[in-house]
């Protein structure tokens, strides 16, 4: 079985991603927030989520040779990620395109989105924690390890 993740994010995520280097940010207390390419797009499935899309597909039977998608189905911009970021912390911030952090246009993929039909049809998954669920409960672990951040450095 080939089970394929879209955007794992939640606590303990690599400060490399995207959430994280918003949250830091705003935790921070930065209400200009460094960040690229506002456009792009991602399906965003909490830690939690694929987790138990994995279990699932060890454990189902007579799924041989099948490809699984672990998704929402539902893409997100990066800049609807911030809104949604600023919302759920309730501040208000605005984003500062660093150029350091854009990508060569040949290397970005525009749009990342599943089709969560096939888990939800040979195993019985899908999604339960909404983007802004997932973006609360990884805010709240990250204020409490806020110190493993470092806030404005740009991971690479």
């Amino acid at each position: 079985v080939i089970v394929r993740p879209f955007n794992t994010y939640g606590p303990r995520q690599s400060a490399r991603a995207v959430l994280p280097s918003i949250l830091s940010q705003l935790l921070a207390g930065r209400r200009e927030v460094e960040l690229g390419r506002l456009d792009t797009r991602r399906d965003l499935t909490f830690v939690s989520d694929t987790v138990e899309g994995f279990i699932a597909a060890a454990t189902a039977e007579q799924i041989e040779g099948e490809t699984i998608q672990l998704g929402t189905g539902r893409a997100v911009s990066i800049g609807e990620l911030f809104a949604i970021a600023c919302a759920t912390l309730g501040v208000e911030a605005s984003v500062l395109q660093d150029e350091r952090r854009l990508r060569p246009d040949a290397s970005e993929v525009l749009l990342l989105q599943s089709d969560p039909s096939r888990a939800r049809q040979l195993l019985g998954w899908e999604a339960r924690v909404s983007l802004e669920q997932g973006i609360a409960r990884t805010a709240a672990w990250m204020r409490e390890n806020l110190a493993t951040f470092r806030d404005g450095h740009l991971h690479v």
